[in-house]
């Protein structure tokens, strides 16, 4: 259930259904409220629709939602990037290191490199480099 205050458009849950009743609020059942959702107003008794978005402010949306996802996913192929590169130096330091693992070190810096390098700040598929073997 949720109310609707008819002076502002606020709305308010069950929580505060028995405070806000003295107030002249109105109530909506969950059915009716689905049905409205977010962003309905109550003008003068009557429900009113939020505007609808524009072309260009649902592109808005959807571009910086992938730049969203690109960053996310940036930050996730780093982070694993790093946490290889930690433990492969950690051998090399401490001269525990195989060929293959002083190897596989420069490989996997040159990889966090190349996704540092990365522009997620588009809207497109992103080629992203390729991960060395494990």
């Amino acid at each position: 259930m949720f109310i609707i205050n008819p002076e502002d458009g606020d709305q308010f849950s069950d929580v505060e259904l028995a405070y806000q009743k003295a107030s002249g609020l109105i109530a909506l059942s969950d059915e009716d409220w689905a049905s409205v959702g977010p962003g309905y107003s109550y003008v003068n008794g009557t429900l009113v629709a939020p505007p609808a978005k524009t072309p260009e402010e649902i592109q808005t949306k959807l571009n910086a939602e992938k730049v969203a996802v690109n960053t996310a996913k940036k930050a996730e192929l780093i982070t694993v990037a790093i946490d290889r590169v930690s433990v492969l130096q950690d051998a090399v330091d401490l001269e525990m290191a195989t060929d293959d693992e002083i190897a596989m070190l420069k490989t996997w810096k040159t990889y966090k490199v190349l996704l540092s390098r990365t522009n997620t700040n588009v809207q497109e598929n992103i080629s992203w480099p390729s991960a060395p073997d494990q």
